[in-house]
């Protein structure tokens, strides 16, 4: 595994995290200290502000996990994915896209993540 994918996989086991030292923890490995996470429903700066909108997702989808469906497509400092929310029960609940830019030190600076089907309903407005 390169160092990108193990950037990826911290930041996905950091989505699926619900204790928040271990979240913190993987979100450090994963984003700068600075770090932008933004999709339709979300704007969050650092790494508090990411661990307390994940947290905020626990909240509205318990046990559900978000899981990579795609191969890390990259070019320059630049990367993307697609990803699903899926179900305890197996089911697909959402899919998207994200789009990010690396740090200097390989960490994800910034994260904009774009919702596919199964849109909730404040982001399809």
């Amino acid at each position: 595994m390169d160092a990108i994918e193990t950037v990826i996989e911290r930041y996905f086991a950091a989505w699926n995290e619900a204790d928040a030292p271990v979240r913190e923890a993987l979100i450090a490995q994963a984003l700068v200290d600075d770090g932008r996470y933004c999709d339709p429903l979300s704007d969050v700066e650092g790494h508090a502000g990411f661990s307390k909108m994940v947290e905020g997702v626990h909240a509205q989808l318990p046990g559900h996990r978000v899981q990579r469906t795609s191969p890390i497509d990259r070019h320059h400092d630049q990367v993307r994915f697609e990803w699903e929310i899926v179900s305890p029960e197996g089911t697909v609940a959402i899919t998207g896209v994200d789009y990010a830019e690396l740090g200097s030190d390989g960490r994800l600076r910034s994260v904009s993540g774009f919702f596919g089907t199964g849109v909730p309903e404040e982001a399809a407005a």
